[in-house]
């Protein structure tokens, strides 16, 4: 499957020509998965596709999640899990920035779920509940130290004191997200885990969940009934400071235009920000800023040339950047000569680095400035 921008003319569609593109392994995210799911043991292993499946394309990756055997799904907002049920008849589709009045008709429509994150929220979802005339299902989410989204503890008094409500949303999850896993802060972490299984004490019995990508590896005491890794089914490392155990599925590649041979002091780029310490190869690629390609790289990151190492030199454009490319032999720099901008030799985790930002961010402007194509479906 091929994912990209259209291309037209009066003899009908074109290839694509100078075309930055992500190709995505299918195979390799359904692996991750199965490994994350093996680590929840008991537990149930959802599926996390926000940020457009952390760029990688939500439609193609719950498909291939749902073959690894995923049941319940995790986005961001309404619009996403209205386009998800039409891909994903069956499964659990909850929305995690939870429900407003105005999507009444897109949840009860596409059959989503919400995650309440507020009193108003669970006022609001009751309501629809009441006017359908029928139970409907929530989650409620508890604010144990994220200080993001999620129940305080006034809140979950002011439950406790109106636990009939519940009846009318019965809850089918408790879920709260752990803050500082990631960092290996297992004080923060074990603060959480007590701030969450107070907040759920005395309400309803339903299934619990604590765990993100980091939390599925700190065991079973963090597992509850239901672990939603995001970050590592897509190849982030949920490991900090050991070695990533996920694969990348995404590599993004873009071909060299133009090769040129530039003397020793000649400026690169806009504003002459970067100069020549010695006579270089200079290949031009076809990627940018608008492509996703981080400004922030400029004379900092690097790309891969047949394996070869090639430093960012100048300001990235909005459609192009240079790399010197003094060391890679001239067989490979022919003009449409691939570039890997993201891949075996330049890991997400080295590109974020670069740019000063995260792999997620990375991933995410690349997926959507770059066209797409899938392996392995």
């Amino acid at each position: 499957m091929t994912v990209s921008h259209p291309l037209s003319s009066a003899g009908g569609n074109l290839s694509l020509i100078h075309q930055a593109e992500m190709i995505v392994d299918l195979e390799a995210v359904r692996g991750n998965y199965r490994r994350l799911n093996a680590m929840a043991g008991g537990a149930d292993c959802a599926a996390v596709v926000k940020g457009d499946a952390y760029g990688h394309g939500m439609i193609p990756s719950a498909l291939a999640l749902r073959q690894a055997g995923a049941r319940t799904f995790f986005v961001a907002t309404a619009n996403d899990g209205v386009t998800l049920r039409v891909a994903l008849q069956e499964a659990e589709i909850c929305v995690l920035g939870g429900f407003l009045p105005e999507e009444r008709e897109a949840f009860v429509g596409a059959n989503l779920v919400p995650v309440l994150n507020s009193r108003n929220q669970i006022e609001e979802w009751e309501k629809v509940a009441v006017g359908v005339e029928r139970p409907l299902a929530s989650i409620i989410h508890f604010d144990t130290g994220m200080n993001r989204l999620g129940l305080l503890a006034d809140d979950v008094a002011w439950l406790r004191q109106n636990l009939p409500l519940l009846s009318r949303i019965p809850p089918i999850l408790y879920m709260s997200h752990l803050s500082a896993a990631d960092d290996l802060d297992f004080d923060r972490c074990e603060f959480q885990r007590g701030a969450f299984l107070s907040a759920v004490s005395g309400l309803p019995i339903a299934k619990m969940s604590l765990a993100n990508s980091a939390g599925t590896y700190l065991g079973a005491d963090y597992a509850f009934d239901m672990v939603r890794p995001g970050k590592a089914t897509f190849g982030i490392n949920p490991l900090t400071g050991r070695p990533n155990p996920m694969l990348q599925p995404a590599r993004v590649v873009a071909p060299i235009i133009q090769v040129k041979t530039m003397k020793r002091g000649a400026p690169v780029g806009y504003s002459s920000t970067y100069g020549l310490t010695e006579q270089a190869k200079i290949a031009t690629v076809a990627i940018g800023y608008a492509n996703g390609y981080s400004r922030a790289g400029s004379s900092r990151a690097a790309v891969s040339v047949a394996g070869f190492a090639a430093q960012v030199v100048g300001r990235v454009s909005m459609d192009l950047l240079t790399v010197d490319v003094s060391g890679v032999p001239d067989w490979a720099l022919v003009p449409g000569s691939p570039a890997e901008i993201l891949g075996p030799h330049v890991r997400d985790h080295d590109l974020a680095k670069a740019c000063g930002t995260i792999e997620h961010e990375i991933l995410i402007s690349l997926g959507h400035g770059c066209a797409r194509r899938y392996v392995n479906e």
